[in-house]
C-alpha cells in the first residue's frame, strides 16, 4: 500500500529509520523459520496431547 503525504524532513527520516528496521526484522527472521505447516509431523505424540501436558504444566505452578 501506498499513501502520498507531505512530512517534514525529520519525520520522514524516522519513517525510513523505521521501515529499514522492519525490512531487516523481516529478513533476519524469515530464514529462520521453516514452513508453519507440519511443524509437529516427525513427532510422535499428537499435538491435543502435547497441548494437555503444557496446560497440566502449568495448572501445577
Amino acid at each position: 500500500m501506498r499513501a502520498l503525504i507531505d512530512l517534514p524532513d525529520k519525520e520522514r527520516a524516522a519513517l525510513e529509520v523505521v521501515r529499514r528496521a522492519v525490512a531487516l526484522y523481516i529478513a533476519e527472521h524469515r530464514s529462520n523459520q521453516g514452513s508453519p505447516f507440519g511443524i509437529r509431523r516427525d513427532r510422535a505424540d499428537d499435538a491435543l496431547a502435547a497441548e494437555d501436558r503444557l496446560r497440566d504444566e502449568w495448572r501445577g505452578r
